[in-house]
């Protein structure tokens, strides 16, 4: 609630900003006032991010790391955290919006295996209010729950979703790939040499590791804020006093 009163004190400041600045030329006001007014129609207000990145990057190494992987470790990298706007996918409730999330992991990061980020997740291969995380098996795309990602079983949770990514199919013994969180994180001897075939595996000389790359989905950007500001720059510009000669 504080932020939306901070912004909404801001937009209170434009607009006197504005208005003080066209009150000296009259004839420029009514295309200036419009322009302020499209401007904070298309601001997006509120503009805070809702989905956030958690990441326990030692955590996940030492999933991939556990005794049925032998001496063949996998390091977890984490790439440095990149933004999608789209306010319509920080929600995937249908087919098109899982599949228009994954669009963007593109064919030149083929090898790096993007995590997004969303506040609500409800569709993967169906409708479920129970679903916190989607992967397709052998994929380089899955998405998971911000706030779950940020809870206890985060560690769990984007380690299980990252084994399906390296191929992993659910088990029905309680397992890293059991269908539900169940507090568990072991792999059995077969699973880790599953792992260790995927093509998702890269090599730094004699060591293995795999790229994840954290996508924060976020509202779109708040473009009218800037327009205004453009805006009021350009006002402050056309009616400075002329040099006088």
């Amino acid at each position: 609630m504080g932020k939306l009163k901070r912004m909404g004190s801001a937009c209170q400041r434009f607009l006197v900003t504005a208005v003080k600045a066209v009150s000296r030329r009259p004839r420029f006001s009514l295309w200036i006032s419009a322009l302020v007014l499209g401007g904070l129609f298309f601001s997006g207000i509120p503009t805070a991010r809702a989905a956030f990145v958690t990441i326990d990057e030692a955590g996940l190494d030492d999933v991939y790391s556990q005794s049925s992987f032998g001496l063949n470790t996998v390091d977890i990298r984490i790439n440095p955290t990149v933004s999608f706007s789209n306010g319509d996918l920080l929600t995937i409730d249908t087919e098109d919006r899982l599949n228009t999330l994954f669009a963007f992991n593109d064919a030149g990061a083929a090898d790096i295996v993007s995590i997004y980020f969303v506040d609500t997740l409800d569709w993967c291969d169906g409708f479920n209010t129970s679903i916190v995380g989607c992967a397709d098996v052998g994929g380089n795309d899955f998405v998971v729950e911000s706030a779950f990602a940020a809870s206890g079983f985060g560690t769990e949770l984007i380690a299980h979703e990252l084994g399906h990514s390296l191929d992993l199919d659910h088990v029905i013994f309680e397992n890293l790939m059991t269908d539900v969180i169940n507090g568990n994180t072991t792999l059995t001897e077969s699973q880790a040499n599953t792992v260790l075939a995927s093509d998702l595996i890269q090599f730094d000389g004699p060591f293995r590791f795999v790229e994840l790359r954290p996508v924060l989905v976020t509202p779109l950007p708040a473009a009218g804020i800037l327009f205004v500001s453009a805006i009021l720059m350009f006002a402050g510009f056309r009616f400075r006093k002329k040099p006088t000669l």
